[in-house]
């Protein structure tokens, strides 16, 4: 273990024995002042996520599971170089290779934590293709964990939706036109047209923190 790592472990322990009653807030101000641009982002995705589980009625207990384990879907990318994570030129394939392990990280740094432990596989999985492309494993459809799918539909939208250092980001339109063709291909299809139906009252005037929707 780097000593990075070992920082940022006791870190997210710290916070998972403070961090009760199911608000995260300690989580979500953590991953923002750590990582600004991958801290907004996850807790976007995690709203993305439980409005898409809300839509599609599951019961609260998981989508209290689905909102943390979206706050820590990216938890390893903590531990990949800035000029790695958003360089502006063409990734090379040891690069690509790095990023790639994040999943993997962060699902082993959760194993370490108690409380986070139970959302280690939700986590590994994320980047998991319906068609059995994705990564690291290459499993496919329900082998896939279903917060994992649903994780990895709120995480492509709002990555596409959102500006990076290396790319502007697309318009709502053009996100949705993406998620419908590449529909039981990167994606688990119900879980998309899910998350589709869920976003229609949100797609302007709306935003999102800690993974709580909420009117700008």
């Amino acid at each position: 273990m780097t000593y990075h790592e070992s920082i940022l472990l006791q870190k997210l322990k710290a916070i998972s024995l403070k961090d009760t009653g199911g608000s995260n807030e300690e989580l979500a101000l953590f991953l923002t002042k750590t990582e600004n641009i991958t801290g907004i982002h996850s807790i976007r995705v995690s709203g993305y996520a439980v409005i898409t589980a809300m839509e599609m009625g599951l019961p609260e207990e998981l989508i209290a599971s689905l909102h943390v384990s979206a706050l820590l879907h990216d938890i390893g990318k903590l531990l990949i170089p800035h000029h790695v994570l958003y360089k502006t030129g063409c990734l090379s394939e040891e690069e690509t290779a790095l990023i790639q392990e994040h999943p993997l990280h962060g699902s082993s740094m959760l194993k370490k934590i108690e409380r986070y432990r139970q959302y280690c596989d939700i986590v590994l999985y994320h980047h998991e293709f319906f068609n059995g492309q994705g990564y690291p494993q290459g499993l496919s459809g329900s082998d896939i964990p279903l917060l994992s799918r649903i994780i990895a539909v709120a995480d492509a939208y709002e990555a596409m939706t959102s500006d990076r250092p290396y790319r502007k980001g697309f318009s709502h339109r053009e996100a949705v036109n993406r998620l419908r063709i590449s529909r039981h291909i990167q994606w688990d299809p119900g879980i998309t047209d899910s998350f589709l139906q869920a976003i229609k009252g949100f797609s302007s005037g709306s935003g999102i923190k800690n993974g709580i929707i909420n009117e700008l």
